[in-house]
């Protein structure tokens, strides 16, 4: 019987015990952004997709996460992705897990942050 290689991915879990979502998540996302690597946040509802997305955009007065969502023309072109669906639209090597979104399958990425 032959070898095969299992892709695995490495899973990281987050308590958060100080600080919010709002203010963890930005800074989880630009060290992804700062190491190269794409990203996609999978959150539990269209309203907490709509509060994430504004979050990231006013995170820092002197700077922005460029990110989109799964409803713009080009996710597939956006560093960093907002969706609720189980989909990597925009091949990104991380996925976060936020606020009961669907695990879904972990195939393809490299890392996971299901916990957040």
């Amino acid at each position: 019987m032959a070898d095969t290689e299992t892709e695995k991915s490495d899973i990281w879990f987050y308590h958060l015990e100080r600080g919010s979502l709002d203010g963890v998540l930005p800074l989880l996302v630009q060290k992804c952004l700062d190491k190269g690597w794409r990203s996609v946040i999978r959150v539990g509802s269209d309203e907490r997709l709509e509060a994430i997305d504004s979050a990231l955009w006013i995170y820092r007065e002197d700077s922005f996460l460029p990110h989109g969502t799964v409803r713009d023309d080009d996710s597939e072109t956006q560093p960093v992705i907002l969706t609720t669906a189980t989909t990597n639209p925009n091949k990104s090597e991380v996925l976060f897990l936020v606020d009961r979104a669907e695990e879904g399958e972990f195939n393809g990425y490299e890392r996971g942050h299901p916990a957040v």
